[in-house]
């Protein structure tokens, strides 16, 4: 009996770690593809639209590809989904009744899957003596290979907001969960020093709302391990005015709450708005 309940804890321990894991997406911009023509009448020439879904691996820090899909601008998406990583540095799928061929191999260079890293993706027409058993072992001509610029899309959560005076001007702060960097579709142009870590949003006396990043204790490679959890804010009466400084706190990859480095708030604002 002991034994049943045993496995039946480990079973429910199991399907929650499973249902928790954190989910990503991702789009290509910049998106543009070489159609090697293989077969006449199909164009596989421009693309429209790159989408990505990954997940944390269960049992390992590598991400769990689990859906791509290209949108070609004359010709019907190609969906590839269950991706296996190969040699640690490879995503391969087979896609079955592609257009008009049997078998499609779809691969992923597994160093993409960082923001702002140069996705590259090769579609293969399997040849009818590969190995199905063992991806590594399909084979066939490329049909077409697709380059994007990888963007992180995926939703962020709002961990803590606040609000004080700087410089004579109100500020509202806002700190989400995950960690980012600067976008490279956003109109506007990065703010050196700023550029990526931990995201916050600021709007000071209503002058627009603007995105920046506080120095993390990791790269972008790593961010998705940092979770913020809440701003820390010190101030500090001076001759001049009052003194303001910032730190977040985060969980590290170990579940560990930590804090980083303080930053001169007033310095940063002036920096966000250089007009005001």
């Amino acid at each position: 009996m002991k034994a049943t309940q045993w496995i039946a804890s480990l079973i429910m321990v199991l399907v929650t770690s499973i249902a928790s894991a954190n989910q990503y997406q991702y789009e290509g911009v910049f998106a543009q593809s070489g159609d090697s023509q293989l077969f006449q009448g199909l164009n596989l020439q421009g693309v429209n639209k790159v989408t990505l879904q990954a997940s944390d691996q269960f049992d390992g820090p590598d991400l769990r590809l689990d859906q791509l899909t290209i949108q070609f601008s004359n010709a019907a998406p190609l969906l590839a989904r269950d991706f296996k990583l190969v040699d640690g540095h490879r995503y391969l799928a087979l896609v079955e009744d592609a257009w008009v061929f049997n078998r499609l191999l779809v691969e992923i260079d597994a160093n993409s899957l960082n923001q702002h890293n140069q996705l590259m993706v090769r579609v293969m027409v399997v040849d009818v003596s590969s190995r199905l058993s063992d991806l590594r072992q399909a084979f066939g001509p490329e049909l077409v290979h697709v380059n994007a610029m990888l963007r992180d899309v995926t939703p962020k959560v709002l961990a803590d907001s606040a609000s004080l005076v700087v410089e004579g001007k109100n500020l509202t702060l806002q700190l989400f969960d995950r960690l980012g960097s600067h976008d490279p579709l956003s109109m506007e142009p990065p703010v050196p020093g700023f550029e990526q870590g931990f995201s916050l949003t600021a709007n000071w006396q209503g002058k627009g709302v603007k995105t920046f990043f506080l120095p993390a204790p990791a790269g972008p490679d790593n961010f998705r391990d940092f979770t913020a959890v809440a701003l820390l804010i010190e101030s500090i009466e001076a001759p001049h005015g009052t003194d303001h400084f910032v730190r977040i706190k985060f969980k590290d990859p170990t579940g560990f709450t930590q804090e980083s480095q303080p930053v001169f708030l007033n310095q940063a604002i002036m920096q966000l708005y250089p007009q005001l």
